[in-house]
This record gives C-alpha cells, structure tokens and sequence, in this order.
C-alpha cells in the first residue's frame, strides 16, 4: 500500500511516466490479488460450501493451467464448491511453480484410498524446509528463501481452509502436498 501511494505522489507531481505507471499496475494488482486471497480465507473458514458433487480430475485439469501432468486412474468425486476447489489446487500448482525447480514437472494425482478422495501436487524440488511442519498452512508464513518470489504467504492458508471447509484435511510430505477429503456420497 506504501508503494503504491508513493507511486500515486510520483505520478501527481512529476506526471504519468511509462515506469511509474507500469509499478502503479504491478502494485494495485498485488494489492487487489491480497484482498482477494484475505476474502477467500474469510470466505472459506465462514464454512460456507456447496455441496454439490465435484470431478476432482476435472479440478485437476482446471487449476493445472496446462503446464502441470494431471494423473487420474478413475473418477473421484467430492461434494463441494467447484471454484473454491479449483482455486485451491491452483494454490498448490502455482506454490510449486514458484517454489520448485526452474526446470522440472508438476504432477497432480487424483486417486482414492477407501471412502477418501486424494489430490496431491507435487514438484522435482525439496519442498519446504525440514521442521518447518504445521507452520507452512499458517496465514503470512512464508519460507526462509522466499525473500523477493511473489506471494503473500496466503496460498497455503486457502488450501488448509478450503479443505477444512470440506471435511478434509491438507498435508505436507517433501515436495508433495496432498488434499484428503470424503468422497461424494
């Protein structure tokens, strides 16, 4: 917010240069992309889910954004919120873009165990640090060589939220990232 009202200031007193135009952009869309991941954490710990049935390979293939493998051996789907799924997966794809390998594959997994729909990601990297745990779903935490990547440190809080929100659960083993949540009845 600093930024951009000093970009604001610039703007009015020297006027409308290329530059400072382009970092007013770059800083309003930062700031509406944190808003936007604040009412979604709101949104999705308010427990507000529909709950109508949802193709998790479907969800795979919408939040892969074409550069991430999607593996589906047979249909799995969950009763829930479409969109709040898919932004979800996103979530992860986009955490193992940022965060994993310049050069490497993005995998996303759907697959069942029992009465539990299993989604996963995951990257050729190290994940995150060892220790860093429970941590790594928390609101604003972002790991210790995140220093100048983009990201707010809320991707991950969605995720957790989103699949509380739906009976399930998210966690975290080396570069995988995994959603559990109860198959549609």
């Amino acid at each position: 917010m600093t930024a951009l009202l000093g970009n604001v200031e610039y703007a009015a007193r020297h006027g409308a240069e290329p530059e400072v135009m382009a970092d007013l952009r770059a800083d309003a869309a930062r700031l509406a992309r944190l808003v936007d991941d604040l009412l979604a954490l709101e949104r999705a710990g308010a427990g507000h889910t529909m709950a109508e049935p949802v193709d998790l390979a479907e969800v795979a293939r919408a939040a892969g954004a074409g550069d991430a493998l999607v593996e589906a051996a047979e249909p799995v789907s969950v009763a829930g919120d479409r969109d709040a799924l898919v932004r979800a997966v996103r979530n992860l794809v986009e955490n193992a873009r940022t965060h994993g390998p310049v050069v490497g594959a993005i995998r996303v997994r759907v697959g069942r165990d029992g009465g539990t729909a299993i989604l996963s990601v995951s990257d050729d990297g190290e994940g995150p640090p060892p220790g860093a745990g429970a941590q790594v779903w928390e609101r604003f935490w972002r790991g210790p060589d995140a220093a100048g990547r983009p990201g707010s440190g809320l991707g991950l809080a969605i995720v957790a939220s989103v699949a509380a929100a739906h009976g399930g659960t998210a966690s975290v083993a080396g570069a995988t990232f995994t959603l559990r949540l109860p198959i549609a009845a």
